[in-house]
């Protein structure tokens, strides 16, 4: 009796974390948690974690420090290559972005938007030995757009305007 209650409590956990919704409720419980310590909003409707080490978000949105949006797709596929919380290294085989908009913007002293959100995941004040590692394989847009801009924006009489640059309907993989 023991042994098929000890066996049940698993089976029934994994079935409960199959569930979609159950899913998308610690998803966005994970996402506040990862908000406060990124100090930015983020927010998503849905997540589906199938096993094989696949996720999918849909409408994953990340705001800059000043409320403006610095990306937003549709669809977010992740394909996880090695998940190793006890050594905290996380390996990505590839994200792909659907429909996404990644809007980066350059202020006066030439600091990228995405810089608040670097420097917190490099975590200067933990040691070396302490930091999980992150590794990214590729990642891919599809049908996605691509905006820079500057704050001190200068016109150009001809070529291309790198101070106000924007790409639409990308097709890319970045390795």
């Amino acid at each position: 009796m023991v042994g098929i209650v000890l066996l049940a409590i698993p089976a029934f956990t994994l079935l409960f974390l199959q569930n979609r919704q159950v899913q998308t409720a610690l998803s966005k419980y994970m996402t506040e948690k990862l908000s406060e310590e990124l100090q930015t909003h983020i927010t998503l409707s849905s997540v589906n974690y199938s096993f094989f080490k696949r996720i999918q978000v849909r409408d994953l949105y990340v705001e800059d420090q000043r409320g403006d949006t610095l990306l937003f797709a549709e669809l977010a596929k992740v394909r996880l290559k090695t998940v190793r919380p006890d050594k905290k290294r996380f390996q990505v085989r590839r994200i792909s972005l659907e429909s996404a908009h990644v809007n980066l913007v350059l202020d006066s002293a030439k600091v990228v938007n995405l810089q608040f959100i670097v420097d917190r995941l490099l975590r200067p004040h933990v040691p070396p030995e302490n930091k999980p590692q992150l590794e990214i394989n590729s990642i891919e847009l599809a049908d996605s757009r691509f905006t820079l801009r500057y704050l001190e924006r200068k016109d150009v009489e001809s070529g291309v305007n790198f101070t106000d640059l924007s790409l639409e309907n990308l097709q890319i993989r970045v390795t």
